[in-house]
């Protein structure tokens, strides 16, 4: 039940407050200059087709709840992304990070990521999310069902 639910770790924090710029290879390096590459599990950076530009915000699994922490208090206010780029006042105070996402753990992320559009063939690479194993990329679990393509919205 609702109890249940609410005693198991909450490992998936969302990180907001994002350079748009910055793309899913981008937060993973800087991960792994910050040393916190193998903390985390999954990523997914949403972003928006054709230009490329992230919301504003990630989400990240960590492998347990200490690495969940440490992710937490390592990026609360981070903003050294990109030493060659200029970031806007809203940008310089910070990223946010929080636990409040919906999905919780790895195997909620690669379940509902697993078989969405985004992991179709016609989806580039970078607006996938990504699973990883002692902070090194490892092939997405397939699909358990037939992809629909991405739907491409054309620019007003």
């Amino acid at each position: 039940g609702g109890e249940a639910a609410a005693a198991l770790p909450r490992t998936t924090l969302m990180i907001r407050n994002l350079p748009r710029w910055l793309t899913r290879d981008d937060i993973l390096e800087t991960l792994h200059r910050e040393g916190c590459l193998d903390l985390l599990d999954f990523l997914y950076l949403p972003v928006l087709f054709g230009p490329e530009l992230n919301f504003g915000y990630a989400f990240v699994n960590a492998v347990s709840q200490e690495a969940c922490e440490r992710l937490q208090a390592r990026f609360r206010g981070f903003n050294r992304w990109d030493a060659n780029r200029a970031l806007t006042e809203e940008e310089a105070e910070g990223a946010d990070v929080d636990s409040t996402s919906v999905l919780q753990g790895w195997r909620a992320n690669v379940q509902h990521f697993r078989n969405s559009p985004l992991m179709h063939h016609w989806a580039p690479d970078s607006c996938r999310p990504v699973v990883l194993e002692n902070g090194v990329r490892v092939p997405f679990p397939p699909p358990t069902r037939r992809l629909r393509p991405p739907r491409m919205r054309p620019r007003a």
